[in-house]
């Protein structure tokens, strides 16, 4: 027999067992971004290196910084800073990015370098991609999608690699500072639980974020390294 009084206590019941079964999902997403975080290095463990000026980072008033998240990670922190009045300060909060499958190397011990994201400073040459013109100060070059590359920016000297086409909606260019012949790319990632060729694959959205943010004019540079890297830097 049908029961309004039956039919309010179910529906109150369905609403008690989604409102708990959301919170337990929010908790835990909770959880695991604590955790995420909790291992990374703060921003501001930078700011004294950066507040020496360096000779690496004189002349520019954008910089980034890429770390491992751990020794042999193929996963790492990007942390943004820009100058203001001469002094260093943080931008974004750190994003998450995909790295090398077989994680970071010091440019002596890189060999071939495919699938080992190759540690240094690097200069920001551009940015291009499939896409349209994002909002950007930076120089954009709008590019054809290319399944295979000759030459390609992967932190490495040459030789082709099959692309996702996904990865070249939005791309910027790192030319390294120590060797002009050796380039890296910033790319979208399909999937943040897989390496990459030696780049450094982010989220449409921090990419977007970064080419708001980054300006050809600031003479925006990138370190790649371990905090120790960065903070020996004189």
């Amino acid at each position: 027999m049908y029961s309004p009084r039956s039919r309010d206590y179910d529906s109150t019941d369905m609403k008690m067992k989604r409102s708990a079964f959301l919170f337990t999902v929010t908790a835990a997403a909770s959880i695991a971004l604590s955790a995420l975080f909790a291992a990374q290095s703060p921003p501001s463990i930078f700011l004294p290196t950066l507040n020496r000026f360096p000779s690496e980072v004189m002349n520019s008033g954008q910089v980034l910084i890429i770390t491992p998240a751990s020794p042999k990670s193929h996963h790492g922190y990007l942390y943004t800073f820009q100058k203001a009045k001469q002094t260093w300060q943080i931008q974004f909060i750190p994003m998450w990015v995909s790295a090398g499958r077989d994680g970071f190397v010091a440019p002596d011990e890189a060999g071939e370098g495919w699938f080992r994201t190759i540690t240094g400073i690097y200069r920001v040459e551009m940015a291009f991609g499939t896409g349209e013109l994002p909002d950007t100060a930076m120089k954009y070059q709008k590019t054809w999608p290319l399944r295979e590359r000759d030459s390609g920016p992967c932190g490495t000297r040459g030789g082709g690699q099959r692309r996702d086409l996904y990865s070249e909606l939005y791309q910027i260019l790192l030319r390294s500072k120590e060797d002009s012949a050796r380039t890296m790319t910033l790319h979208l990632w399909r999937s943040q639980k897989t390496g990459t060729a030696g780049s450094i694959g982010m989220s449409e959205l921090n990419m977007l974020k970064l080419l708001k943010w980054l300006d050809s004019g600031r003479n925006p540079i990138v370190i790649v390294g371990s905090p120790d890297f960065v903070k020996s830097l004189k």
